[in-house]
């Protein structure tokens, strides 16, 4: 019986390490690497500006971007990605309406009958204060209108949303 090569996704807040950690684990264990392409996102100058007015077609372009490159990745194995479509959902929670939530939860469910789910996902947990200073530090122009209410409001986010999770393993690793 052929053994089943493991799909692990790294999740997290802004500038939590995702990429750095992943590409590190990745190199170590001779996986392929899939990075989050969030430069194609076409919304992600307007969320930054407003993240209220653009979050739901922010969040819907990711489920979009995400969901072609696990389509792409479809047959890679072993795996690691730095995003999760479910974990799509805590960004998507901490700005948009809760009308319009409901919908973007239902494209979701829709989205995971044709990508792969993770068997593993790990919540990389690193405290907002941490990630403000690394977003500054990365000076990226697009990200420096976070703050930090909105990392601490993500962080809660995701942190309730891992607790719902039942469909798969997840685990929390603490980092600085």
């Amino acid at each position: 019986m052929p053994t089943q090569k493991p799909f692990v996704a790294l999740v997290g807040g802004l500038a939590s390490g995702k990429s750095t950690t992943g590409a590190l684990i990745a190199k170590h264990l001779g996986w392929s690497f899939v990075t989050e392409n969030f430069e194609a996102h076409p919304f992600l100058q307007k969320f930054y500006e407003d993240p209220h007015a653009y979050g739901f077609e922010t969040e819907l372009a990711f489920f979009a971007i995400h969901a072609h490159q696990l389509n792409l990745a479809r047959d890679t194995r072993p795996l690691l990605t730095d995003f999760s479509i479910t974990n799509n959902l805590p960004y998507a929670e901490n700005v948009v309406d809760p009308e319009h939530f409901d919908s973007l939860l239902r494209i979701h469910d829709a989205l995971l009958r044709h990508v792969p789910e993770p068997d593993l996902t790990i919540f990389l947990d690193v405290p907002p204060d941490v990630q403000l200073a690394r977003i500054k530090q990365r000076g990226r122009r697009i990200e420096q209108s976070v703050t930090l209410d909105y990392l601490t409001h993500l962080r809660t986010k995701f942190l309730e949303h891992l607790k719902r999770l039942r469909s798969y393993s997840s685990v929390s690793v603490s980092a600085h």
